[in-house]
């Protein structure tokens, strides 16, 4: 048997174990509440998670690396068949300190949690989703009904955003799709007037 036949084999059986362990994670509820609206902590992202995948042998890695470009993370299904799913995420904090890293990599474990499982809170469109794969170019031929679908689907995130660091995270993983959407001023405005509502209650 080759190795190619044993790695195929190895994926298909991760591709099993997750499709299994998918359908039996509950519903992701909004468990927090910000000086806006409420989101998924990654508490409670990880207590809907991890116990299906780790019933069918899927253990969850996350690896959070530093460089010049700011801070990777790295997130990875292992399955004991030997299969691995892996992605990456790169953002940059908004503030250079010990409390703006740490929000930038819960932030991002999260979102790469939600995403990889393949879940999404309580009443959420696939925002959680759609934060983690945005794609490095902005899509050219965008269409108005996308435009739109877009724009809903951003303010929603803006409003939903529990502090300032999240609210920058987020216009930075998503600033080169805002630049090239029809309504990107009125995206930039709800960006604006939600860190001055966050600001104002620091």
């Amino acid at each position: 048997m080759t190795d190619e036949t044993n790695q195929a084999g190895a994926m298909s059986a991760l591709y099993e174990a997750l499709a299994k362990a998918q359908s039996g994670m509950g519903a992701l509820a909004k468990d927090a509440k910000g000086n806006f609206g409420k989101y998924a902590t990654l508490a409670s992202v990880i207590e809907v998670v991890l116990p299906p995948l780790s019933e069918q042998g899927i253990a969850v890695i996350q690896m959070p690396e530093t460089s010049a470009d700011g801070m990777t993370l790295i997130t990875m299904l292992c399955h004991k068949a030997g299969g691995v799913i892996r992605t990456e995420l790169t953002m940059k904090p908004a503030q250079n300190t010990s409390q703006g890293i740490g929000s930038t990599i819960t932030y991002a474990r999260r979102y790469s949690l939600m995403a990889i499982a393949g879940v999404a809170p309580d009443d959420d469109d696939g925002t959680a989703g759609s934060a983690v794969a945005k794609t490095q170019q902005a899509t050219p031929t965008k269409t108005t009904a996308d435009s739109r679908a877009f724009f809903t689907r951003i303010v929603g995130m803006v409003r939903n955003a529990p502090d300032v660091d999240e609210l920058e995270s987020l216009f930075k993983a998503n600033r080169q799709e805002i630049d090239a959407d029809k309504y990107k001023a009125d995206i930039l405005k709800e960006f604006s007037e939600r860190k001055a509502e966050l600001e104002a209650g620091q």
